[in-house]
């Protein structure tokens, strides 16, 4: 759920999603 609403936002937002989606590469890392 709360994954989801980052990446909904991140759709809009061009650096979230470049954020959220280092993040995310540090976690799974």
């Amino acid at each position: 759920m709360v994954w989801r609403s980052l990446f909904l936002q991140a759709s809009f937002n061009y650096e979230r999603m470049q954020a959220v989606g280092w993040l995310y590469g540090i976690l799974l890392d």
